[in-house]
């Protein structure tokens, strides 16, 4: 996984006298400022998104959080003419796609249910993305395994009917696991011998996977999340994969 990113943004403020430059620094201020109000569970990782639209029209975006106060530089042949720069952080390093990309599959006892996500049409410079996985009771038992990777994740405790699990597996996101009603925490139902899986486990580019597992991609083509081990299920029970493309640079 890679680590934060930390960056900066440098905005023109074209003031001709200082009550405007005054006014503009106020605007910038409530624009780059916290909300004031949580990020809700399971949405953008950050209270500020920058996002670019590309000649094809094609979006990149990253979400990110100010990291410092801004900093000024002057120009006083310029009037009251300056430079902001904004500290950014982002949690997640990489620009992506926002078009969600998302499967989803029912849930049968003694059956395995793979969802698959084929590396086909994908950009060369695609990176690791780190995915959302939603468990639908009533589940006593059930594990979720990640082919290439071969990372395992658990229940250890039943999830009750009409209950929504969310495994939010992106950097910066908690809690990791959590009930979809009232975001309550739910990393305790998962086997505690599985908790290093949620670092590691993620929809591969096409690069990663061949490192990892090159017969596998070779034979099959995809990043495979497999729903096995199944008690407990009935019609109702349901899983869900999503999660949006990373790309290493715009």
């Amino acid at each position: 996984r890679l680590e934060p990113r930390r960056m900066t943004l440098s905005i023109y403020n074209p003031a001709d006298e200082q009550q405007a430059a005054d006014a503009r620094r106020e605007k910038l201020a409530y624009i780059f400022g916290a909300s004031g109000e949580p990020t809700p569970v399971g949405q953008a990782s950050g209270d500020i998104t920058l996002k670019l639209t590309k000649w094809d029209n094609s979006i990149r975006q990253i979400d990110c959080f100010l990291d410092g106060d801004f900093d000024y530089r002057i120009y006083p042949e310029k009037g009251a003419a300056e430079k902001v720069v904004v500290p950014l952080l982002a949690p997640d390093p990489l620009w992506y796609d926002p078009t969600e990309q998302n499967t989803s599959g029912g849930l049968t006892n003694g059956v395995t249910t793979n969802i698959d996500f084929s590396f086909s049409g994908l950009s060369k410079n695609t990176w690791d993305s780190w995915p959302i996985i939603e468990l639908t009771g009533p589940l006593t038992t059930c594990q979720i395994q990640h082919t290439p990777g071969d990372e395992l994740i658990r229940l250890a405790t039943a999830i009750p009917g009409g209950e929504t699990f969310v495994f939010d597996l992106r950097p910066g996101q908690y809690p990791k696991v959590y009930r979809s009603s009232d975001s309550a925490n739910r990393l305790s139902y998962i086997n505690s011998a599985d908790l290093g899986s949620f670092s590691l486990m993620r929809v591969l580019g096409e690069k990663t996977a061949r490192a990892v597992n090159p017969g596998w991609v070779t034979s099959f083509n995809n990043n495979r999340f497999g729903f096995s081990s199944i008690t407990g299920a009935t019609g109702a029970s349901l899983a869900r994969v999503r999660f949006y493309r990373n790309y290493l640079s715009l």
